[in-house]
């Protein structure tokens, strides 16, 4: 099957690790044999070249698909993609559009994304098949562009990669590597530090713990940079955390293994709707650790309630501090017990598990067609 894959999203030499979800897709879908033909941008933080980039993506979208006939059309992250998709349908209303989409595509958090929501919403009507990272987005995509629920599929953004994140390493290993104290409690903190993800509320919630109850067994680990640096330094003096707090910037992925196998807790306090699933927490789980997270947006989709986590209200400090005491109140059979669930939630996300619900996809879209 001949595909054009299309994303402004995705990995290069510099940015190893930016829209590797687009690769892994790619990936499968090579490893099925089809003929997969891409044109995708890479990151860059000039905002000169930016903009002449996204010009030449357009450029090369458009004169492309005015020559070539007989691909399907596979675009990631909508938003930025939408609008020569959308110049091209009107010449060709035929073309066979599958648009997955991914977060802030489908909820804007800025007033650039909210613009080119009429563009979205022109290319999902348009498109054959529309993809999704879990149920909750389904459902939000479904009623936010009355879309027929026929065209809408869950395909969890390229799924967990065992052969990087997995508990085959010791965690008294990891600490070494991390110059972390082996006989420390670690509770962590993976993401961005911007707005909505909820490094504020983790904060917050670790300054309210009962000082007195846990003395000094408890150190916390934070991983991730952003817009809010210096919002999260004031807080971090503002708790009295500089001591107990070891902060790195984003990792890569082997590094990132390293760091979930050490800290014996993942808090993932994200308030952002177009937080679509959470691949952070999937990540944690495949290391055998649990998660800590919101009742709410993506982790629904995979995060029980005292099976393989805990669950606590949205945007509230106190019922995240609280969750974190029941963790560590925990006996050592339930805390195995919550380890192994969080181990075999993560490997129903592993690539082989999920790759099958891709390719049946674009099986089904190729029927009845010469592509």
């Amino acid at each position: 099957m001949k595909i054009l894959l299309l994303s402004n999203m995705y990995p290069s030499e510099k940015h190893p690790y930016y829209g590797t979800f687009v690769k892994t897709s790619e990936d499968i879908l090579l490893d099925e044999k089809h003929d997969v033909k891409k044109i995708v941008m890479t990151k860059t933080n000039n905002s000169v070249i930016r903009r002449i980039k996204y010009l030449l993506y357009y450029a090369h979208i458009i004169l492309y698909l005015l020559v070539v006939t007989d691909r399907i059309v596979y675009i990631h992250y909508a938003s930025h993609s939408a609008i020569p998709l959308n110049m091209i349908s009107k010449m060709r209303r035929k073309q066979k559009i599958i648009v997955n989409l991914h977060g802030s595509d489908v909820m804007p958090e800025n007033k650039g994304q909210k613009k080119l929501q009429k563009h979205v919403r022109k290319l999902l009507n348009n498109a054959f098949q529309v993809v999704v990272p879990s149920m909750y987005y389904r459902e939000l995509v479904i009623y936010r562009y009355n879309l027929d629920s026929e065209i809408v599929n869950v395909f969890p953004s390229g799924g967990i990669n065992p052969s990087v994140f997995n508990c085959d390493i010791d965690r008294n290993i990891c600490c070494d590597v991390l110059q972390l104290d082996k006989e420390k409690i670690y509770i962590g903190y993976v993401g961005r530090i911007d707005y909505q993800k909820g490094w504020d509320i983790f904060l917050e919630a670790i300054s309210l713990l009962d000082k007195e109850k846990y003395g000094d067994l408890i150190r916390f680990v934070v991983v991730g940079s952003g817009k809010e640096n210096d919002f999260f330094n004031e807080k971090v003096k503002k708790y009295n955390l500089e001591k107990v707090i070891t902060k790195y910037d984003m990792l890569p992925q082997q590094q990132l293994r390293d760091v979930y196998t050490a800290i014996d807790v993942l808090c993932f306090p994200t308030m952002r709707e177009s937080e679509s699933l959470g691949l952070v927490g999937l990540e944690a789980m495949a290391c055998g650790t649990p998660v800590i997270g919101t009742n709410n947006y993506g982790l629904k989709d995979y995060l029980v309630d005292n099976v393989n986590g805990f669950s606590f209200e949205l945007g509230n400090a106190k019922s995240l501090a609280d969750c974190i005491d029941k963790f560590l109140s925990l006996d050592s059979d339930d805390l195995y017990f919550m380890r192994e669930n969080s181990i075999k939630t993560a490997e129903r996300y592993e690539i082989k598990n999920i790759s099958n619900s891709l390719t049946i996809l674009f099986e089904e879209v190729g029927k009845g067609s010469d592509i």
